[in-house]
């Protein structure tokens, strides 16, 4: 009876159908779910930080729907300001504060793809000279690309200049 089931065991193992055997089939590795901590000052910095977006994002519509900006004036001329880099439409606004926001289009004529630090300097009827700069990052050659420069000094702009450093 013995060397009979010894005989079937063998078989068995040996029958293509069935698995083989493996060591760790009885393992189970534990798996525990992370345990998410949060702090209730994170909670309160990430709560005011929401409200102020919402409060942010309210203010920015009353503005753009109460038209604050006064245009001031508009410069159709493109002024060289490197090799190759001209600025121009030029468009002066001064907003509900009284800070002047030029809003321009710059063109690479080059076909290198350049990156620029741009400089607009306003200029008051008294002579009084302000400065607003914006980086142009990756102006491919022949592109043209919009640029909006906020300078916070109040002034009435009466001129523009403007002057580009290559970065």
């Amino acid at each position: 009876m013995l060397i009979a089931l010894a005989l079937s065991a063998a078989l068995a193992a040996t029958d293509p159908a069935s698995p083989a055997p493996t060591p760790t089939a009885a393992y189970h590795r534990k798996r525990r779910k992370a345990v998410k901590k949060t702090s209730a000052a994170a909670d309160a910095r990430r709560e005011r930080l929401r409200i102020l977006t919402i409060q942010h994002e309210a203010m920015r519509d009353i503005l753009v729907e109460a038209g604050t900006e006064t245009p001031m004036f508009e410069d159709a001329a493109a002024a060289p300001v490197a090799r190759g880099i001209s600025v121009g439409p030029t468009a002066v606004d001064v907003d509900f504060l009284g800070s002047p926001i030029v809003r321009a289009r710059v063109r690479n004529a080059t076909a290198d793809t350049v990156d620029l630090l741009l400089t607009a300097i306003i200029v008051d009827r008294s002579g009084r000279r302000v400065e607003a700069s914006a980086a142009v990052e990756r102006l491919a050659g022949g592109d043209t690309r919009s640029v909006e420069l906020f300078c916070p000094a109040i002034v009435v702009p009466a001129k523009v200049f403007w002057k580009a450093m290559r970065l």
